[in-house]
């Protein structure tokens, strides 16, 4: 089965393995407390405190912490240093301002080059998520979930538009992990179906009822992220 090319930096965000090199170990090991609820959503990243507890040098903890930028797992701030992702309504609703205009683009660009080895792959992560669901292991299920956006978002021609998604979605999702992370909760069904729907709708080769289906998607799943936030931070 054909794969999708990837570099480390766009590998899957959230099970990758401790690798050779003081970054990825020392990333891995900051990303374990974020997602095990160690460090906070908003919590500040001291660069130096964290080099000397880890025992590392401050130019690895620099470049750590510029990996887990890139896993949408912290921000960093000019002058104000490095924190834990942390979304609030208005972050929400912001994302997705930006969502469902271009995603329902970068589809629509899509399925006038639809080829067999993105089909390959869509499915393949579809089948991923539906073994997920039967382990009921959520970041598995999530980043099955991930990587079959990003497969649409590699596999359409323009390229500024697959940056951009990559730069306003990662947030969305490295936040919903850490915010369901201990409790693992998801309508895993429903989101299989909302899927398999949008991979139905790409083999078609249509692109405005690609676009129509896309927006639709994005519509409810920001009605679902809505209610679950409220919901989770109203708990809190």
């Amino acid at each position: 089965m054909a794969r999708l090319s990837i570099s480390k930096s766009e590998a899957p965000l959230f099970t990758r393995p401790e690798v050779g090199g003081n970054r990825f170990a020392v990333a891995s090991q900051l990303e374990a407390r974020i997602l095990t609820g160690k460090l906070k959503p908003g919590d500040r990243l001291p660069e130096m405190t964290l080099a000397r507890e880890l025992g590392v040098s401050q130019a690895s903890m620099r470049e750590a912490l510029q990996e887990l930028e890139a896993r949408g797992l912290i921000v960093k701030y000019p002058n104000r240093g490095s924190f834990v992702i942390e979304i609030d309504a208005t972050r929400l609703l912001h994302i997705f301002q930006v969502r469902r205009e271009l995603e329902p683009l970068a589809c629509a660009l899509l399925a006038g080059h639809m080829t067999q080895p993105t089909l390959e792959i869509l499915q393949q992560c579809l089948t991923q998520m539906r073994g997920a669901q039967a382990s009921g292991d959520y970041p598995a299920f999530l980043d099955a979930d991930l990587r079959f956006h990003r497969a649409i978002w590699a596999a359409q021609p323009n390229r500024v538009l697959e940056k951009t998604l990559c730069a306003a979605c990662l947030p969305l999702f490295a936040y919903d992990l850490i915010r369901r992370y201990a409790t693992r909760y998801r309508n895993f069904p429903r989101a299989i179906r909302q899927h398999q729907m949008l991979l139905t709708a790409l083999q078609t080769g249509d692109s405005a009822l690609v676009s129509r289906v896309t927006r639709r998607l994005v519509d409810r799943w920001f009605k679902e992220d809505l209610a679950d936030f409220t919901q989770t931070n109203t708990a809190i």
